[in-house]
């Protein structure tokens, strides 16, 4: 029996109910690729990207991003992205691209998937240390109960750049899943988690069926073992 036909048939053997959550990542795991590039291609196609940002960007990916310090400088090259718009524009932005470059990218597996859980009246959430305006468009296209993601500053309608509280990036994320689990009553040993990336190990870790989706090498390891 194949991975996903397994994965469909433990969907449907878990509890009924809100008490169980469906958690997914964004990129990588609901899209194929990273909505993050849609958001350059937009800006060098707008004349905005300055060649001090392209530079930044060009080094954090040939260095990586292996910890969260790493995510908060990939955070601060983005800033000039957000800070100076007003929270409606970015809305606005992250639709378009939603609309016209990542809702093509939707990996069909995934989406039978969301169905299964949505049948058995599962909690679905998003969980992504993409910030609000990527993951805004994906989570009312999915009709999610919940959208987990790194908030930026908002001051009188116009998003400053700064980031707040912590950055959903590896352990981010795994501690605002067991948040949003305390605060809704969910029992996170029948929940399911759905993720591509080696920093998400504590993520899954925090569920009791966790789902690596064309994992990374690390992932892979973890998920086999």
């Amino acid at each position: 029996m194949s991975a996903f036909s397994d994965r469909m048939r433990e969907i449907r053997s878990a509890p009924t109910g809100k008490k169980v959550a469906a958690f997914f990542d964004y990129d990588g795991t609901l899209i194929e690729g990273f909505s993050a590039s849609a958001i350059i291609r937009a800006r060098m196609r707008s004349m905005e990207f300055g060649l001090g940002e392209l530079a930044d960007f060009l080094f954090i990916g040939l260095r990586g991003v292996v910890s969260e310090q790493d995510y908060a400088e990939v955070l601060d090259a983005t800033r000039p992205t957000f800070a100076g718009k007003t929270y409606a524009e970015l809305i606005e932005f992250g639709e378009h691209l939603f609309k016209y470059e990542t809702a093509a990218k939707l990996r069909p597996q995934m989406w039978q998937i969301l169905r299964a859980h949505r049948e058995m009246g599962h909690r679905i959430v998003i969980a992504s240390s993409a910030t609000r305006f990527q993951i805004e468009p994906i989570a009312r296209e999915i009709e999610a109960d919940h959208a987990l993601a790194t908030d930026v500053e908002v001051i009188d309608g116009v998003v400053t750049g700064n980031i707040l509280g912590r950055p959903l990036w590896g352990p981010g994320k795994a501690a605002a899943v067991r948040t949003l689990a305390r605060e809704h009553e969910i029992d996170l040993d029948a929940s399911f988690a759905y993720s591509d990336g080696n920093e998400d190990i504590p993520y899954l870790e925090a569920v009791g069926h966790p789902a690596a989706v064309s994992p990374r090498r690390n992932l892979r390891a973890e998920a086999e073992a």
